[in-house]
């Protein structure tokens, strides 16, 4: 496969297919939250499907990291896609009926779809290594990337009010039509059956085993329980409560300040995609690097009181810690077997999905004792904590896609 990325025709294919994925799941949430608050009048209703989601998710991966490589990667993904489109159809149904007396086969629909769309990002990763060449991943990761980011700032900024104006079946009716052509563009991805299929091993091995074999692997997932408290500052209300405390400024600052860091992302994003080949060479310093740029940025961030410097120093987070994700996700494809990868992506997500709720808690009560300020600041020594345990960790730190590439995967693989 000589071609460049882009002309990689299986890897447009899956991007497109991606952005019909990011279309459709954003829309739906917001369809659904807006639509069920209108209808029920509560908070607790609305905000429910938020947590509902975050559950299917959580117990999909359960099944997931046992049953994933049981199956065809391009099977599972269209029927990911194409069942998605089905429930969507039943719940726009149920949402223009007025679902008051079927509130719960609303949430149950929603469930399901939920549950069955979490073995998607599993499968796409999986996916990426037999469609793309190991040079071209950091760009594929990349590519992918910048588009979410793309989509969910323009979404989550412009989704209600595209509810407001577009009739809610007709909504329904698209994201149903986003479900189903991405289901049918995967089909159109040429892959040998022998490479897609998963065959589970005659003597499973329990679940942890895939990611405690791989000192890399080990690293990365403690640096992602480190990072993830970091990341809770970031939640709406500390940072509502961090624009009001210490930058004394109103809710619309808070959105500059939302605003700011997708933009940053964003051009990290393309910055990944360009400079691919310097990244590359040296994946785990830039880890590193990103991890301690984001302490002291972070740091800077949390001792002005200026509403100029935040908004600047929040956007120069943006592309550092997408450069950060992006070689992160890299290093994964290439230090775990691809017949492993699904497995493996899903068993992280057990960890760290319910990890991530129990941080907005833990960061909220210390920032109600300590004051918002000092947890900002708590935030920035656990990144720079996480960029120790990187530079800590001498496979971790010395690994390259680019160099000596066979005899490094080799002895790092699970």
């Amino acid at each position: 496969m000589g071609k460049s990325l882009f002309l990689n025709k299986n890897f447009k294919i899956l991007w497109t297919s991606q952005i019909l994925q990011t279309l459709a799941n954003t829309l739906l949430t917001i369809a659904v939250m807006v639509n069920v608050y209108k209808q029920t009048n509560s908070v607790l209703g609305s905000g429910a499907i938020l947590a509902l989601t975050s559950a299917a998710g959580f117990l999909s991966n359960l099944y997931a990291v046992k049953y994933i490589n049981s199956f065809n990667i391009l099977t599972l993904l269209r029927f990911v896609g194409w069942s998605r489109g089905f429930l969507t159809l039943l719940l726009g149904i149920l949402i223009v009926t007025n679902f008051k007396f079927s509130f719960i086969l609303l949430l149950i629909a929603l469930f399901v779809l939920n549950f069955i769309g979490a073995w998607y990002a599993p499968a796409r990763m999986s996916l990426i290594p037999l469609i793309v060449e190991r040079k071209e991943y950091m760009r594929a990761n990349g590519s992918l990337s910048v588009i979410n980011q793309v989509l969910l700032a323009g979404l989550w900024g412009l989704g209600g009010m595209l509810t407001i104006l577009i009739p809610p079946f007709i909504i329904i009716l698209l994201i149903t039509a986003f479900f189903f052509i991405s289901g049918f563009l995967i089909y159109t991805i040429k892959v040998s059956d022998s490479d897609v299929t998963l065959t589970v091993k005659k003597k499973p091995e329990p679940l942890w085993s895939s990611i405690y074999k791989s000192p890399v692997l080990i690293n990365i997932t403690i640096m992602d329980f480190f990072e993830a408290l970091a990341n809770a500052i970031w939640s709406s209300a500390l940072l509502l409560a961090f624009t009001h405390d210490v930058l004394g400024k109103t809710e619309e600052w808070w959105g500059f300040i939302n605003a700011s860091y997708f933009i940053g992302a964003i051009v990290g994003g393309f910055l990944v995609m360009y400079l691919s080949q310097i990244l590359e060479v040296k994946m785990g310093y830039i880890i590193a690097l990103s991890g301690l740029s984001m302490g002291i940025f972070t740091f800077m961030f949390s001792t002005t009181s200026n509403g100029i410097l935040a908004l600047l120093f929040c956007l120069l987070m943006g592309p550092l810690y997408q450069i950060r994700d992006t070689c992160q996700i890299t290093v994964l494809q290439g230090v775990v077997e691809q017949s492993e990868l699904a497995k493996v992506t899903a068993a992280r997500n057990i960890l760290l999905t319910p990890w991530t709720g129990i941080t907005y808690l833990i960061m909220g009560y210390l920032g109600d004792i300590w004051g918002i300020k000092a947890v900002f600041i708590l935030a920035s020594l656990l990144y720079c904590g996480s960029s120790i345990l990187a530079l800590s960790s001498k496979p971790l730190r010395n690994y390259s896609i680019r160099t000596n590439d066979d005899e490094n995967s080799q002895s790092l693989k699970v």
